[in-house]
Order: structure tokens, then C-alpha cells, then sequence
């Protein structure tokens, strides 16, 4: 397994990780898995990355921002995700659970200040 960046190309396993994330019913807030475009809009260019287990995407991870507000400036939204079953059979250890939180970027969330 690589951790590589996301392109298009990829959206389509990303998708299907994130539905498989939806039908546990403790990932996410969302029912439907978003168009591309609109995921697409959603989410900060950078970071974007997938796990690759030989060409199965197997997880993926993404910010987005958390409001559009001022005040929230640089504050953003981790999303990591994986499938709970992986029918490919390649991987033999659990990845890490699917989870979000917020997080800080920016100026003020280097060390020492």
C-alpha cells in the first residue's frame, strides 16, 4: 500500500469508499455520496490523498473548509475514510477507523507561537 495523491481518476473507487462510509450510519451527516463537481467544491485542493493498495483505492483523505465566515479563517475539516469491508481481499489489517474532526491551518497553528 502507497499513499499517493487523489486525481480524478480515482473518483469513482473515492466514491464508493464514501458510500460504504455512509451505510454505517456514524460517518457522516450525508445520505447520498455528492457528485464530483460538488465534492469537488467542497473540498481544499491540498491535501488530497488515497491509500493504494496496487491500484484499490482502500481509503482517502481531505480537507475542507469549515465556513466560509471570516472569523473562521484557515480552520478546516478533516475527512479520512476507508471501507468497513474490503472485498478486494488485498489487505490483511484493519485500516484505521473513518473519522472527521477540525483542525487549524495557517499562520497561527505553527509550533512555538
Amino acid at each position: 500500500m502507497i499513499v499517493r495523491l487523489m486525481t480524478l481518476a480515482d473518483w469513482e473507487q473515492v466514491a464508493s469508499v464514501y458510500r460504504q462510509g455512509i451505510a454505517t450510519g456514524n460517518a457522516t451527516f450525508e445520505t447520498d455520496v455528492p457528485a464530483w463537481e460538488e465534492w469537488d467544491a467542497g473540498h481544499l485542493d491540498a491535501p488530497r490523498l488515497v491509500a493504494d493498495g496496487e491500484g484499490y483505492v482502500l481509503g482517502w483523505v481531505a480537507l475542507s473548509p469549515v465556513s466560509d465566515r471570516c472569523v473562521y479563517s484557515g480552520a478546516v475539516r478533516s475527512w479520512a475514510s476507508r471501507p468497513y469491508i474490503l472485498s478486494t481481499g488485498r489487505v490483511t489489517a484493519p485500516l484505521p477507523r473513518q473519522r472527521s474532526s477540525m483542525i487549524w491551518v495557517g499562520p497561527h497553528s505553527s509550533p512555538g507561537r
